[in-house]
C-alpha cells in the first residue's frame, strides 16, 4: 500500500454520484432526442425524460441533479436544435431539478 493518501481513489470513477449525475444526464437526454426524432415510443419516452435526473437527485442530492441536467443539456444542445435544448430544459430539467433542490429543504412543519 502505499501512504501519503486517504482518500478515494479511481477519480470519476471513485465518486458515485458523480457517475450517477453522468449516467442520469445522459440518458434524459437520449429519451428526449429519441422522441426528438420522432422514433417509435417517442411521446413515453419524452414524458419519462426527467426520471432519471429525480433518481440521481434523490438518491444523491440536489447537486448531482443539478450535474446531471447539466450534462443532458450539454448533450441536447450538442446533437439538436436550440429550440430542442431550450425545450427540454425549461420543460423537464430544471423543474425536476427544482423540485428535487426543495424536496431535501424539509418543511418547519414536519412530524418529528
Amino acid at each position: 500500500m502505499s501512504g501519503g493518501t486517504t482518500g478515494p481513489s479511481g477519480g470519476v470513477f471513485g465518486r458515485p454520484e458523480t457517475l450517477a449525475a453522468a449516467a442520469a444526464g445522459a440518458c434524459s437526454a437520449l429519451f428526449a432526442l429519441w422522441a426528438m426524432r420522432g422514433l417509435p415510443l417517442g411521446g413515453l419516452l419524452l414524458w419519462a425524460a426527467p426520471l432519471p435526473i429525480f433518481a440521481a437527485g434523490f438518491g444523491f442530492g440536489a447537486r448531482t441533479a443539478t450535474y446531471a441536467t447539466a450534462v443532458s443539456a450539454a448533450v441536447v444542445v450538442l446533437t439538436s436544435s436550440f429550440l430542442g435544448f431550450a425545450i427540454h430544459l425549461a420543460l423537464f430539467c430544471l423543474p425536476a431539478t427544482l423540485i428535487v433542490a426543495l424536496a431535501g429543504r424539509g418543511s418547519p412543519m414536519e412530524c418529528q
